[in-house]
């Protein structure tokens, strides 16, 4: 078997970046390391079944491309008339209402959040921290209440890069790279899951994974079978 070529393409100058500058390059250094060609300030134009097409004008053959691009609030936005941001989020006042629209609250990757001068990263966070406190400004509202504004608590940000690799940045300054970041990523998730069996399923799935290599889960699906059944279902 021919080995795989995997080039990641980034049309931001950083991976990462909503992370500080060494744990950027770390990650970036290990996505190097494990043979990952990294595209920097490059955008694709252009998807086909055999190729991709980059803004540079390189061409790259390929049989699987996986799109991964930025979330935009564009139609959303433009279909509601309320002020746009960056990559179409819609901007909120501090407590998270549509400054021409008091009555709407925008929360999650549709909202522009605001904090210490810097748009919120759409991660999951802000959007949980944010519709908490959407929801206690509706009820002081019923309840004939002024608004709070909203403040963000930085929890810290996690992201992994491959097996036993990891960042992870904390407040106050401290971060992990490596395995260290990678269990603590692993003990996020385990925490953050509801239900004693959930944790113990997930956690055995992880544990095969890395004795073996191999996923604990798998689907086969025979495409024959498949087919007969689409032909017996009604039009």
């Amino acid at each position: 078997m021919n080995k795989a070529r995997v080039v990641l393409v980034e049309m931001g100058q950083w991976l990462l970046p909503f992370m500080k500058a060494p744990l950027r390059t770390y990650a970036r250094r290990v996505l190097e390391e494990h043979q990952v060609e990294v595209r920097l300030l490059d955008a694709v134009t252009e998807v086909s079944t055999n190729r991709v097409r980059l803004q540079s004008g390189e061409e790259l053959r390929t049989h699987t491309p996986i799109w991964t691009g930025g979330l935009q609030a564009i139609p959303q936005a433009r279909a509601f008339g309320l002020p746009q941001g960056k990559a179409g989020r819609i901007v909120v006042s501090s407590d998270l209402s549509v400054a021409a629209h008091p009555e709407i609250f925008v929360v999650g990757d549709l909202a522009q959040i605001t904090a210490d001068g810097h748009p919120l990263p759409q991660l999951a966070q802000p959007a949980i921290q944010a519709g908490h406190h959407a929801a206690h400004q509706i009820a002081r509202r019923l309840m004939g209440e002024p608004g709070q504004p909203f403040h963000y608590v930085n929890l810290g940000t996690m992201a992994t890069i491959g097996r036993g690799e990891a960042v992870c940045e904390f407040p106050r300054g401290l971060a992990l790279r490596g395995a260290p970041a990678w269990i603590a990523w692993l003990g996020v998730h385990l925490t953050e899951l509801s239900g004693i069996r959930n944790r113990l399923d997930v956690l055995t799935d992880w544990g095969w994974g890395i004795l073996t290599h191999e996923r604990a889960a798998r689907i086969s699906i025979d495409p024959q079978e498949l087919e007969g059944r689409r032909r017996k279902q009604p039009v």
